[in-house]
């Protein structure tokens, strides 16, 4: 958002929700293994995720819309639109497993106007770009889509000792909004559990509206193992894997599992 201005205007990263087809990545990445990220930030499968945030369905009518609200319109018939000038054209920063996403982003935004050249990284390079906020656009990949809905603040909101940057966590590099950052530190300090969820569901609701980032899907994983061998193992609500939890490997009920 410092590099490209125009991405400061909330309806073009909506434009940009509603012209990427998710459910095509999930379908054609994922093989079926995820589900369509929701642009609250927190999955469907989340305790506290807020099923009344806006929508942001594969719909080119409504990013088109909002393009054209914003002013950028293709004025020298190139297929890229442009305003004052400049053009929505971008370079997309991606590991080398991540082409296929890449390729498939940069296809159905072209169908609105929007130019991206994808540009493929060593994970290293491309994690220390995003840490310096040396990009346009980027794609990351991160756990923790289940852990305590404080998520919402430690990466979104750009106040307080464990955020402001992404080397400390936030996810977004610039990016500011005083109404979360607000919610934020009221969910923070509230210790009512049913006052702080209805401030998470509030957050859910600024970050679906200005969308500093576009969650493209959460994966899903399958586990395979002899239940006539094992069968104790333990879930953890923030993990996705459950040899993850070291309570599947005490002994409790006369049962022991060996590493």
């Amino acid at each position: 958002m410092k590099k490209c201005p125009e991405l400061n205007d909330s309806r073009i990263r909506q434009a940009f929700a509603y012209a990427i087809d998710r459910d095509e990545l999930v379908e054609k990445i994922a093989r079926s293994a995820g589900k369509a990220g929701k642009m609250g930030i927190l999955p469907e499968d989340h305790v506290w995720y807020n099923s009344d945030q806006p929508e942001y369905d594969y719909n080119l009518d409504k990013a088109v819309a909002l393009l054209d609200e914003a002013g950028w319109t293709d004025t020298d018939g190139d297929g890229i639109r442009d305003k004052n000038g400049e053009k929505l054209s971008y370079v997309l920063s991606l590991s080398s497993g991540e082409v296929r996403i890449g390729e498939l982003i940069k296809e159905r935004l072209s169908q609105v106007g929007i130019d991206v050249q994808a540009k493929s990284l060593e994970s290293k390079s491309r994690d220390t770009n995003l840490k310096n906020g040396d990009f346009e656009l980027l794609i990351s990949g991160f756990g923790g889509w289940g852990t305590d809905a404080d998520y919402l603040r430690t990466r979104y909101c750009d106040t307080g000792s464990q955020s402001g940057s992404v080397s400390s966590g936030a996810a977004v590099y610039g990016y500011h909004n005083d109404t979360l950052n607000a919610l934020g530190a009221q969910e923070l300090q509230e210790l009512d559990n049913d006052k702080r969820k209805e401030l998470v569901y509030d957050m859910q609701t600024v970050l679906a509206n200005d969308i500093p980032a576009i969650p493209l899907y959460y994966t899903t994983s399958y586990d395979a193992w002899h239940i006539s061998k094992y069968d104790g193992w333990m879930n953890m609500y923030d993990h996705h894997a459950r040899t993850h939890s070291i309570l599947s490997y005490l002994e409790r009920d006369g049962i022991a599992e060996k590493r």
